[in-house]
């Protein structure tokens, strides 16, 4: 589920704040935004927390907080303050749709049918209900998992790695762009999935179709009843799998050897001596990095051409992407 399409609306969930605030409240929102869009991570989020702090019943600046939260790696926390805006009466369009994806992310489908003004699709409700009596489900053979990648040439791609869908091998392109698992509509696989009627007409032309595959694997690591969209793909890609996907993994790309080393639990140790660490913003179509003059795209080339060399650690726990020496 995608609620921005480009990157120029990377930090996109800032834009639903609940209510109009009063004007003192609406600048430090305005200046927060400022600071968070210039890479200067500390300064923005003190100053969301003092105005949730200094306004407790104020929407918008739990609005704010909220979604600054979201993409800095505390989802539940995002939907706890986003949830309160709406006890404090803030917008209820906005506020849902800020709500919905986080909902979808976490696996709570009962809440997500029950937002007070739905963005889901009559296709979207059928597959969300469906997946409330089929639960979805992790399967690990191990706490540590291995699997193989490749580089990509192509700028919107981290790399490629196969994936099983229901049991069969497809070739997968991480996209940073993208969020979930999508599967080209000419793949035979489709028959396989179970799909949910009234095709979703993207913005940008594209028509998805909400599917649920029986599992998803990647390595010794099944994601049961695990949601994914249909779509027609460019250049022959046969699917993308999101990095937010492996993002819950807490994933070591290491370009070497050419292996992602993946974390059941999510949780990764801090970094060797010597590495860099940089604070990431991960928004619904994009990942970004604050760096001197901003936060940056990682498929800007200098940075594509970094990950490409070093070892480095997506933490959306913490909020950080680890780059070794």
């Amino acid at each position: 589920m995608r609620l921005c399409t480009t990157s120029a609306a990377a930090l996109c969930a800032l834009a639903a704040i609940a209510a109009p605030a009063s004007h003192a409240g609406a600048q430090s929102i305005r200046i927060a935004d400022s600071l968070l869009h210039a890479g200067q991570i500390a300064r923005a989020e003190s100053l969301y927390y003092n105005m949730v702090l200094h306004r407790p019943h104020d929407p918008a600046a739990r609005s704010a907080l909220g979604g600054y939260l979201a993409m800095r790696g505390a989802p539940r926390v995002a939907a706890t303050l986003y949830e309160e805006a709406i006890r404090f009466g803030g917008n209820r369009v906005s506020l849902s749709r800020s709500l919905a994806p986080i909902y979808f992310d976490l696996g709570e489908y009962q809440d997500l049918l029950s937002l007070p003004v739905s963005p889901l699709s009559s296709a979207e409700r059928q597959r969300v209900r469906w997946l409330t009596t089929h639960k979805s489900a992790l399967v690990v053979a191990d706490s540590l998992l291995m699997v193989t990648y490749r580089e990509s040439a192509d700028s919107e791609f981290v790399g490629h790695l196969p994936i099983r869908i229901d049991g069969h091998i497809v070739d997968a392109a991480i996209s940073v762009t993208e969020r979930g698992v999508i599967l080209d509509d000419d793949n035979p696989l489709v028959a396989r999935l179970h799909r949910f009627r009234t095709p979703i007409r993207g913005a940008d032309g594209p028509r998805y179709i909400p599917a649920v595959a029986d599992s998803i694997g990647i390595g010794q690591l099944s994601l049961m009843n695990e949601p994914l969209m249909v779509a027609p793909l460019p250049n022959k890609t046969a699917a993308v799998i999101g990095l937010d996907v492996l993002a819950r993994f807490a994933p070591t790309f290491d370009p070497h050897t050419d292996h992602i080393t993946l974390r059941a639990n999510g949780r990764v140790d801090s970094g060797p001596r010597g590495s860099y660490e940089f604070s990431t913003v991960m928004t619904n179509s994009d990942l970004l990095i604050a760096q001197a003059g901003g936060l940056a795209s990682v498929r800007t080339p200098d940075i594509k051409r970094l990950l490409a060399e070093k070892r480095w650690t997506l933490d959306t726990r913490r909020g950080t992407l680890v780059l070794e020496r």
